[in-house]
């Protein structure tokens, strides 16, 4: 079932990410509603082919510059990676994420900072951002572009990337901060990835100045 299409031509948004929660038997999603990010529970109903919508939640205020969610199947939760500002002011945030009998429950919000590009100044930016859970790792991979000042300028070139893991007592360790792309020839950041679970491997494609290529992530 095509849960954009069906849920926006009852309640026309713009869905920026879905997925779908076994443990509580919901569908979860995260959008704008004209003023702030947010995130709410579908339940969809198969008779009449629409969808059921639980209260929002406020994921943060005054909107989103990019955002994406993924669940933990192990640990019956998710994180949800999203930006805001523009410019050297833009940033880079997740929260961890709950849900139970539809009703959402956030974390605490935690800021991914790094500071340098070289000897520029430079913040992870969200326009980029993406996240995806690989099973068998119990292992989140996020990803995002950067904006730096190159002394002409602002750019978003190159491409940051995370992993993170839902502990067992329900903490979030995030580490590997670094970039996987660091070339001034990229034209666009990531926008998807797709995971290979068999192989632990996670491809993420990136535009260059004159054509896209893929990167492969071993996890």
């Amino acid at each position: 079932r095509d849960l954009h299409t069906a849920y926006r031509r009852q309640r026309q948004m713009c869905i920026r990410d879905s997925v779908y929660d076994t443990n509580d038997e919901k569908w979860v999603v995260v959008y704008e509603d004209g003023t702030n990010g947010v995130m709410r529970t579908l339940t969809y109903d198969s008779s009449n082919d629409s969808f059921s919508a639980s209260s929002s939640v406020t994921l943060k205020s005054g909107g989103l510059v990019g955002s994406s969610i993924a669940y933990d199947t192990n640990r019956n939760a998710g994180l949800a990676i999203y930006g805001t500002g523009s410019g050297t002011s833009s940033k880079v945030y997740f929260k961890k994420w709950t849900s139970s009998s539809g009703t959402l429950t956030l974390g605490s919000e935690t800021e991914i900072t790094n500071t340098t590009y070289g000897s520029y100044t430079k913040n992870a930016n969200g326009a980029e951002a993406n996240i995806v859970f690989l099973p068998t790792r119990s292992l989140f991979i996020m990803i995002y572009s950067y904006t730096f000042d190159y002394g002409f300028g602002n750019r978003t070139w190159p491409i940051g990337i995370n992993s993170a893991v839902i502990e067992a007592n329900g903490t979030v360790t995030i580490a590997n901060k670094a970039t996987i792309i660091s070339s001034n020839a990229i034209s666009g950041g990531p926008q998807t990835m797709v995971v290979d679970d068999s192989s632990n491997t996670v491809l993420i494609p990136v535009s260059y100045t004159h054509l896209t290529l893929p990167t492969i992530c071993s996890v």
